[in-house]
């Protein structure tokens, strides 16, 4: 129960507050047991509303965490070189396999043209 009632880093609330709505204390768990007057329907309402507000909030808080760490992991990225067809450029062969007698004679070898344009990832 503990751990459900602690709050995460990214949301700002508890696991058990996503899955009932509320945070739970151990003086709330003998007032929810009292009967309050309310109707079911208004109860349920009640409940739905809360769910849907803590899931606005956590998609938010989320959103919130996501934007920190993108702009602190791209804090001292630079933007790579842009690279045309035609251009020459030195290829690191550190990780192909040649047919060279010794790794160390290719590792760093000539240059080479881009024959065309690959977009691989993003």
């Amino acid at each position: 129960m503990a751990l459900n009632n602690r709050t995460a880093t990214s949301t700002g609330l508890s696991p058990f507050f996503f899955t009932h709505g509320y945070h739970l204390e151990p003086v709330q768990i003998k007032e929810a047991l009292r009967p309050d007057g309310k109707s079911p329907v208004a109860k349920a309402e009640g409940i739905v509303r809360r769910f849907q507000e803590a899931t606005e909030w956590a998609q938010a808080a989320i959103a919130s965490a996501q934007e920190r760490q993108e702009d602190n992991a791209n804090a001292r990225r630079q933007p790579s070189d842009q690279y045309k067809p035609g251009d020459k450029v030195w290829l690191r062969l550190r990780n192909i396999r040649s047919q060279r007698p010794s790794k160390k004679l290719d590792w760093l070898a000539g240059k080479y043209t881009i024959a065309h344009e690959s977009i691989t990832g993003k």
